[in-house]
């Protein structure tokens, strides 16, 4: 029990390390509860012009993905989503909006619960936006 305390333990630490964006941090500060040596995202064009360079935030999950990859992305998306294997969820052909944003359905196979299917989104940007359901049938 102490040594698996201890590896969690060491891990976080060097989790903290390598996400604090400065190489050279100590484990000592890190255990002492030092700040992030990261700097604040900024907010506004303003900060983002004085701070080039920088990491800023953006919202959680929000990277480009690029167009040939994003039915596999969604295809593993749903089917987390759906406790299930990759092999069991079924996407179709894109479907570019006339404001640029896709969607992908995505078909799962679940045995005894018939087919469901859900429609990933994403937006002009490339950017995954979330996945809604689409029809389930079946049901009735």
């Amino acid at each position: 029990m102490k040594t698996a305390t201890g590896l969690a333990f060491a891990a976080v630490l060097l989790a903290a390390c390598s996400t604090s964006g400065n190489s050279g941090a100590s484990l000592d500060a890190v255990a002492e509860g030092a700040a992030s040596q990261r700097p604040a995202a900024s907010v506004g064009p303003e900060s983002a012009d004085a701070n080039e360079g920088i990491p800023r935030a953006t919202a959680a999950g929000t990277s480009p993905i690029k167009p040939e990859i994003q039915a596999a992305f969604c295809q593993d998306q749903v089917a987390f989503m759906q406790s299930v294997e990759p092999q069991f969820a079924t996407a179709h052909p894109p479907v570019v909006a006339a404001d640029g944003s896709t969607t992908i359905e995505v078909t799962v196979a679940k045995d005894g619960e018939g087919a469901k299917t859900f429609d990933c989104r994403l937006d002009a940007s490339n950017r995954f936006t979330g996945v809604t359901t689409a029809s389930i049938q079946g049901a009735l």
